[in-house]
């Protein structure tokens, strides 16, 4: 193995560990901003898992991350959805949210 290769995987392997940080901090970022958007509608937040692969419900962006989340009302009335987080480049924590029909 040269020393441009072993440069180049050192390289990558950079590249690779920082993207993981920001992705990292972007996913605690959005889960506050979940948390918080639960909590202005005044609904208890059951459940938010990150969706890596899913129908495309919404227009996907860059740095736009896919949430399925399970919510209880005032009534106790239970809530399934797909909300959408995060702004163009990382930048804002926009917030869309599509119901599922039943419900």
């Amino acid at each position: 193995m040269t020393r441009d290769d072993k440069l180049a995987m050192l390289l990558f392997a950079v590249i690779f560990a920082l993207a993981g940080i920001i992705r990292f901090r972007a996913s605690r970022r959005y889960k506050t901003a979940i948390q918080s958007w639960a909590a202005q509608n005044k609904l208890e937040l059951m459940d938010a898992r990150y969706r890596w692969f899913c129908y495309p419900i919404f227009s996907f962006g860059p740095s736009n991350a896919i949430y399925r989340i399970q919510v209880r009302t005032d009534e106790g009335c239970e809530k399934c959805g797909y909300i959408q987080v995060g702004g163009p480049y990382g930048i804002g924590d926009t917030i869309k949210v599509k119901w599922d029909k039943n419900g």
